[in-house]
């Protein structure tokens, strides 16, 4: 159902404004996503954030504010699972930009409980690194702070697609967490919960992008119960 929601027609899917202002007649709402900070379309049959501007969004985005863009699932998944996506940046707020960070990029959540509670999967960042890390409650990120669990380089290429695949799970030892590029394994990390304990239960999946304009596809959820890439596909 995620990826269908991001087919057919050029089209604005949703955006922050219908997420905080959801009794509003102008309100375009979706059933399937809810985008806390930018804009959500529908552009030659993929999802797409638009450009990555910053400012008001009116309700039919007008300005996108996708600069700073979220966009998390509804429904809520299991626990152990594997998100397949297909991504590709198409351009970044150029360095030296007064918004531009070293880890500007696009990003996938896991286990996503509220803002400040989730696992994210950097998928590919502007200081070609990726990485694997919990947002606690508690900071001055938006309300928590973050904690890397794992990290490694990883070159891209600007306009390239790539099947991506983050896997989450709870083991003996703590949540395991894995990022798979192109059927390579690129990055693994383990959570012990040595900062308060690990995010245990389900929790919605999403994507995030910062200072990036990108496309998505083909999003879907399965159940992983092995750490084999094989037992966790579609």
């Amino acid at each position: 159902m995620l990826g269908e929601s991001l087919r057919g027609h050029d089209r604005l899917v949703t955006n922050e404004f219908a997420t905080y202002n959801p009794t509003d007649q102008r309100a375009v709402s979706s059933p399937v996503w809810v985008v806390t900070s930018g804009s959500l379309f529908v552009r030659d049959g993929v999802g797409y954030s638009g450009a990555a501007t910053r400012g008001r969004v009116d309700p039919a985005s007008s300005t996108t504010n996708s600069g700073v863009f979220r966009a998390v699932a509804r429904e809520e998944a299991p626990a152990d699972v594997a998100v397949n996506v297909r991504l590709r940046i198409r351009s970044m707020v150029p360095p030296g930009s007064r918004v531009a960070t070293e880890w500007d990029g696009v990003h996938v959540f896991v286990r996503y409980r509220s803002d400040t509670e989730l696992y994210v999967v950097s998928v590919a960042r502007r200081d070609g690194q990726v990485a694997i890390k919990r947002k606690l409650p508690g900071g001055d990120i938006n309300g928590g702070h973050y904690v890397t669990i794992a990290s490694g380089p990883r070159p891209w290429t600007l306009g390239q697609w790539w099947q991506v695949q983050v896997r989450a799970r709870t083991t003996a030892d703590g949540v395991r967490l894995a990022l798979v590029v192109d059927g390579e394994q690129i990055l693994t990390g383990l959570d012990r919960g040595d900062a308060g304990g690990t995010i245990s239960g389900g929790g919605r999946v999403g994507v995030r992008g910062d200072n990036t304009e990108f496309e998505f596809s083909d999003i879907s959820v399965a159940a992983c119960t092995t750490d084999q890439l094989t037992e966790c596909g579609p």
